[in-house]
This record gives C-alpha cells, sequence and structure tokens, in this order.
C-alpha cells in the first residue's frame, strides 16, 4: 500500500481476519461500504497465502530466485463465478502475470481460473494474489510483495513490456 501510494496510485487498505470458509460472503459487504465511500476504486486485489501443503500436512514452500534472492512464488487466482465480467478481469490479470513473469522469470505459479465468485464482480480488475504458501518465510513474501507493487505501479502507470 505504502509503494502504491508513494507511485501515485491511490490505495485503501481493509485488514480484516474471517473464518475463511465463508470469507468472500463475509467481506463482500465491507468491500461494498469501501466501494461506496471511494468510488474511484477499480481494483480490489485479496492478497493471502497459499495453504498449499503435502498429503501429511506439512506445508509446501514456493520459492523463485530473483537477483539472486530467495523469493516466495506468486499465484493469481481469477474467479468466474456470478461475474458477467470476468473476461475483463481476466485480461488485466493474464497481462499483469505475463510482466511479472518476463520481469522476474519463474516468480509466478500459473494462474489459476476457478468457477468461484471471490467478489470479482464489484470491480473491473479483481483478483486473489497468493503471496507463497505457509511453509515460506515472512522475508521471501515481503519480496515478493514488493516486486508485485512495483511492476503493478508500472502496469497502470503505463509500462508495456
Amino acid at each position: 500500500t505504502d509503494y502504491l501510494n508513494n507511485r501515485g496510485i491511490g490505495t485503501v487498505q481493509i485488514r480484516k481476519e474471517v473464518d475463511y470458509a465463508s470469507a468472500y460472503k463475509k467481506l463482500r459487504p465491507t468491500i461494498e461500504d469501501y466501494l461506496e465511500e471511494y468510488p474511484n476504486v477499480q481494483m480490489v486485489i485479496d492478497i493471502h497465502r497459499d495453504s498449499f501443503s503435502t498429503n501429511n500436512g506439512t506445508p509446501c514452500k514456493t520459492v523463485a530466485t530473483v537477483n539472486g534472492q530467495t523469493v516466495t512464488q506468486l499465484m493469481i487466482v481469477s474467479g468466474t463465478g456470478g461475474n458477467e465480467n470476468w473476461r475483463q478481469n481476466l485480461g488485466f490479470q493474464a497481462r499483469l502475470h505475463n510482466m511479472l513473469e518476463n520481469r522476474y522469470p519463474g516468480l509466478m505459479r500459473p494462474l489459476i481460473l476457478r468457477d468461484s465468485s471471490y467478489n470479482h464482480d464489484l470491480t473491473p480488475a479483481s483478483m486473489i494474489l497468493e503471496v507463497g504458501t505457509a511453509g515460506n518465510e515472512l522475508s521471501e513474501a515481503m519480496q515478493s510483495a514488493y516486486l508485485f507493487a512495483e511492476t503493478l505501479a508500472d502496469y497502470l502507470l503505463g509500462a508495456t513490456e
């Protein structure tokens, strides 16, 4: 949020813990309230870590090496359910995904398309961003989040890579 604001891209951060089983349904009224308060918002990014683990429950660790540093891999999840404009979201997500992967080969896991809502119908450029997994270190996740914010800002400000 700080990085994007410093680049001139106004952001609002919602920090709210909810039970995963009904998180999107519970968060929808909060997001709608923010969208009413900030009508220029064009994007909602749900940021969290993937619960990916082995069959015995051991958390997996997804990493990439960027500029000699170990970072978490990132994954964009796109929801199509209940969203008439899912293709618009997917187009944005795919362009951003490609820009990230071109800049930082190996950073991105495959983009996932799911027939679920995730509240992606609320804005034209919504997504889930999985920042690593429960097995990754916080420092790895923070560096990947920075790379994402830097690339997102460049994309929004017109960079064409």
